[in-house]
Protein backbone atom coordinates (compact mmCIF):
# COMPACT_ATOMS: atom_id res chain seq x y z
CA UNK A 1 0.00 0.00 0.00
CA UNK A 2 1.28 3.35 -1.08
CA UNK A 3 0.13 6.46 1.20
CA UNK A 4 0.81 10.09 -0.49
CA UNK A 5 1.53 13.21 1.44
CA UNK A 6 -2.17 13.96 0.78
CA UNK A 7 -3.12 11.21 2.95
CA UNK A 8 -4.63 9.99 0.09
CA UNK A 9 -4.16 5.59 -0.51
CA UNK A 10 -3.61 3.81 -3.33
CA UNK A 11 -2.76 0.01 -3.70
CA UNK A 12 1.24 -0.99 -4.53
CA UNK A 13 2.30 -0.80 -8.05
CA UNK A 14 4.27 -4.25 -7.40
CA UNK A 15 3.65 -6.67 -10.59
CA UNK A 16 1.93 -3.64 -12.71
CA UNK A 17 2.71 -3.26 -16.03
CA UNK A 18 4.65 0.02 -16.69
CA UNK A 19 3.06 1.16 -20.10
CA UNK A 20 4.69 5.03 -19.20
CA UNK A 21 8.51 3.56 -18.90
CA UNK A 22 8.10 0.86 -21.88
CA UNK A 23 6.68 2.83 -24.56
CA UNK A 24 8.25 5.90 -26.41
CA UNK A 25 5.84 9.26 -26.64
CA UNK A 26 8.34 10.01 -29.55
CA UNK A 27 8.11 6.82 -30.93
CA UNK A 28 3.95 6.77 -30.80
CA UNK A 29 3.46 10.54 -31.97
CA UNK A 30 6.11 9.41 -34.95
CA UNK A 31 3.90 6.35 -35.82
CA UNK A 32 0.89 8.02 -35.53
CA UNK A 33 1.89 10.63 -37.89
CA UNK A 34 3.34 7.63 -40.24
CA UNK A 35 -0.22 6.10 -39.59
CA UNK A 36 -2.20 9.03 -40.26
CA UNK A 37 0.21 9.75 -43.86
CA UNK A 38 -1.11 6.73 -44.94
CA UNK A 39 -5.01 6.54 -44.17
CA UNK A 40 -5.97 8.03 -47.57
CA UNK A 41 -6.07 5.37 -49.82
CA UNK A 42 -5.71 5.55 -53.79
CA UNK A 43 -8.93 6.62 -54.70
CA UNK A 44 -8.93 9.12 -52.32
CA UNK A 45 -11.14 8.27 -49.32
CA UNK A 46 -9.77 8.12 -46.05
CA UNK A 47 -9.70 4.86 -44.15
CA UNK A 48 -10.72 4.48 -40.88
CA UNK A 49 -7.67 4.39 -38.32
CA UNK A 50 -8.58 0.94 -36.96
CA UNK A 51 -9.07 -0.04 -39.89
CA UNK A 52 -5.94 -2.87 -40.12
CA UNK A 53 -7.42 -4.18 -36.96
CA UNK A 54 -10.48 -6.15 -38.76
CA UNK A 55 -7.89 -8.43 -40.25
CA UNK A 56 -5.05 -8.98 -43.17
CA UNK A 57 -3.38 -11.73 -43.60
CA UNK A 58 0.02 -12.96 -42.43
CA UNK A 59 1.47 -13.22 -45.50
CA UNK A 60 0.43 -9.55 -46.36
CA UNK A 61 2.44 -8.41 -42.92
CA UNK A 62 5.60 -11.21 -43.67
CA UNK A 63 5.49 -9.64 -47.61
CA UNK A 64 5.41 -5.75 -46.17
CA UNK A 65 8.00 -6.01 -43.10
CA UNK A 66 10.42 -7.81 -45.21
CA UNK A 67 10.59 -5.06 -48.04
CA UNK A 68 11.09 -2.12 -44.80
CA UNK A 69 13.05 -4.45 -43.13
CA UNK A 70 15.74 -4.05 -46.26
CA UNK A 71 15.03 -0.43 -46.59
CA UNK A 72 15.50 0.27 -42.88
CA UNK A 73 18.49 -2.12 -42.99
CA UNK A 74 20.09 -0.22 -46.32
CA UNK A 75 19.62 3.02 -44.49
CA UNK A 76 21.67 1.56 -41.34
CA UNK A 77 24.78 0.39 -43.67
CA UNK A 78 24.68 3.98 -44.91
CA UNK A 79 24.47 5.71 -41.57
CA UNK A 80 21.16 7.28 -42.13
CA UNK A 81 17.90 6.52 -40.44
CA UNK A 82 14.77 5.95 -42.72
CA UNK A 83 11.85 6.53 -40.35
CA UNK A 84 9.11 5.93 -42.89
CA UNK A 85 10.77 2.13 -43.36
CA UNK A 86 10.95 2.18 -39.41
CA UNK A 87 7.36 3.19 -39.43
CA UNK A 88 6.38 0.83 -41.82
CA UNK A 89 8.08 -2.33 -39.71
CA UNK A 90 6.15 -1.23 -36.31
CA UNK A 91 3.15 -1.46 -38.24
CA UNK A 92 3.85 -4.54 -39.78
CA UNK A 93 5.09 -6.17 -37.07
CA UNK A 94 2.28 -5.14 -34.94
CA UNK A 95 -0.26 -6.03 -37.14
CA UNK A 96 1.06 -9.37 -37.45
CA UNK A 97 1.01 -9.87 -33.65
CA UNK A 98 -2.61 -8.60 -33.39
CA UNK A 99 -3.36 -11.29 -35.59
CA UNK A 100 -1.85 -14.18 -33.56
CA UNK A 101 -3.08 -12.81 -30.00
CA UNK A 102 -6.30 -12.58 -31.95
CA UNK A 103 -6.51 -16.38 -33.00
CA UNK A 104 -4.55 -17.19 -29.62
CA UNK A 105 -7.69 -15.55 -27.48
CA UNK A 106 -10.96 -16.41 -29.96
CA UNK A 107 -11.64 -12.80 -29.80
CA UNK A 108 -11.85 -10.55 -32.32
CA UNK A 109 -11.27 -6.58 -32.18
CA UNK A 110 -13.23 -4.72 -32.91
CA UNK A 111 -15.97 -6.25 -31.94
CA UNK A 112 -17.94 -6.54 -35.79
CA UNK A 113 -21.96 -7.18 -34.82
CA UNK A 114 -23.71 -9.16 -36.81
CA UNK A 115 -27.39 -7.95 -38.24
CA UNK A 116 -29.48 -11.40 -37.55
CA UNK A 117 -33.26 -11.63 -37.83
CA UNK A 118 -34.73 -13.04 -34.31
CA UNK A 119 -38.05 -14.85 -34.40
CA UNK A 120 -37.67 -15.16 -30.35
CA UNK A 121 -34.88 -14.13 -28.25
CA UNK A 122 -31.46 -16.08 -28.46
CA UNK A 123 -30.04 -17.49 -25.71
CA UNK A 124 -26.84 -15.55 -25.73
CA UNK A 125 -25.64 -13.96 -22.95
CA UNK A 126 -22.74 -11.35 -23.95
CA UNK A 127 -21.55 -10.10 -27.28
CA UNK A 128 -21.22 -11.80 -30.69
CA UNK A 129 -18.49 -11.07 -32.88
CA UNK A 130 -17.14 -12.57 -36.55
CA UNK A 131 -13.20 -12.05 -37.17
CA UNK A 132 -13.99 -13.65 -40.58
CA UNK A 133 -15.15 -16.55 -42.63
CA UNK A 134 -18.39 -16.41 -40.53
CA UNK A 135 -16.88 -17.93 -37.85
CA UNK A 136 -18.60 -16.45 -34.49
CA UNK A 137 -16.94 -15.77 -31.16
CA UNK A 138 -18.13 -15.11 -28.03
CA UNK A 139 -17.69 -12.56 -25.48
CA UNK A 140 -19.49 -14.23 -22.74
CA UNK A 141 -21.44 -17.05 -23.15
CA UNK A 142 -23.81 -18.85 -25.89
CA UNK A 143 -25.72 -21.91 -25.98
CA UNK A 144 -25.07 -24.12 -28.93
CA UNK A 145 -27.91 -25.43 -30.73
CA UNK A 146 -26.00 -28.74 -31.60
CA UNK A 147 -24.70 -30.32 -28.52
CA UNK A 148 -26.68 -27.74 -26.36
CA UNK A 149 -24.56 -26.73 -24.08
CA UNK A 150 -23.25 -23.19 -22.71
CA UNK A 151 -19.63 -22.51 -24.12
CA UNK A 152 -17.70 -19.28 -23.45
CA UNK A 153 -14.62 -17.71 -25.01
CA UNK A 154 -12.12 -19.10 -22.19
CA UNK A 155 -13.24 -22.65 -23.50
CA UNK A 156 -12.69 -21.38 -27.20
CA UNK A 157 -15.22 -22.83 -28.84
CA UNK A 158 -16.11 -21.60 -32.02
CA UNK A 159 -19.62 -21.77 -33.10
CA UNK A 160 -20.82 -20.94 -36.76
CA UNK A 161 -24.38 -19.33 -37.95
CA UNK A 162 -26.85 -21.91 -38.98
CA UNK A 163 -29.13 -19.52 -41.79
CA UNK A 164 -31.32 -22.45 -43.32
CA UNK A 165 -33.81 -23.09 -39.69
CA UNK A 166 -36.28 -20.34 -38.65
CA UNK A 167 -35.37 -19.42 -35.74
CA UNK A 168 -31.53 -18.51 -36.63
CA UNK A 169 -29.42 -19.13 -33.20
CA UNK A 170 -25.60 -20.13 -33.11
CA UNK A 171 -25.06 -23.99 -33.94
CA UNK A 172 -22.74 -26.27 -35.19
CA UNK A 173 -20.41 -26.35 -32.49
CA UNK A 174 -16.59 -27.18 -33.02
CA UNK A 175 -14.11 -26.97 -30.83
CA UNK A 176 -11.64 -24.09 -31.82
CA UNK A 177 -7.80 -24.18 -31.29
CA UNK A 178 -6.83 -24.94 -27.74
Amino acid sequence: MREFESGATRDSEDGKFDYEGFLSPLVLTRFAEYMHEHRKQADGKLRPSDNWQRGMPLDSYVKSAWRHFMDWWQGHRASWADEEALCALLFNVQGYLHEVLKSKTAVAQPVQHVPLVQHEPMPLVGTVSVPQDNVFVTRGRVECNKCHEWHNADAQHFCFVVHDFVPPRVGGCVSGPG
